[in-house]
């Protein structure tokens, strides 16, 4: 059986350790405060510069292409869309745009001659030729026009598969129904 002034010892003990343990603690915060206060102040200045600026930036001998895709909605009028696909493709090789929620696209590729190219489901493709030089930018902005064309949602067999399936689920819930309720 442990005595109470043994007990008493341990407890002190132990308040002193998480004591020490606190102003270590404490220490070594205030020591690190500022550099991460400086660092999380970086990198939230940054994260707004990058969110905030619409225009393309070039960076390190690069060239960047950027602007804007529209497309009509159900009023006929140009509204911006985030949906395309933007790829250029030139001497050195094939890029994507990489897109924002307002429909903005921006790529940063080498200096040269491509061809830039709006791709949508169910709308007109459009290409155009531009040509970048280095640390330049190129503002192209797209307004597609529906094609006509029915987007297929699925595969012809795939249609009549779902099909067979909902007419099977159908006949399987009437029957479990009229077993279930037996008229009298």
């Amino acid at each position: 059986m442990v005595n109470f002034f043994d007990f008493l010892l341990l407890l002190i003990s132990v308040d002193n350790f998480f004591r020490q343990a606190k102003q270590i603690l404490e220490y070594k915060v205030s020591i690190l405060r500022i550099p991460i206060l400086i660092t999380l102040t970086l990198v939230f200045s940054f994260s707004l510069l990058a969110l905030s600026t619409n225009e393309a930036l070039a960076v390190g001998g690069a060239a960047a292409i950027g602007g804007k895709v529209y497309t009509r909605n159900h009023m006929g009028d140009y509204r911006e869309t985030g949906w395309a696909n933007i790829t250029a493709a030139g001497e050195h090789g094939r890029f994507e745009a990489q897109f924002n929620m307002g429909g903005n696209y921006y790529m940063f590729v080498p200096p040269g001659n491509y061809l830039v190219t709006a791709e949508m489901p169910g709308h007109i493709d459009q290409s155009y030729d531009v040509t970048v030089s280095e640390g330049g930018s190129v503002t192209l902005n797209f307004y597609m026009e529906q094609s006509g064309i029915p987007i297929p949602e699925f595969n012809e067999y795939a249609t009549m598969l779902m099909t067979a399936v909902s007419l099977l689920l159908v006949v399987f819930i009437m029957r479990k129904r009229n077993t279930a309720n037996p008229i009298n």
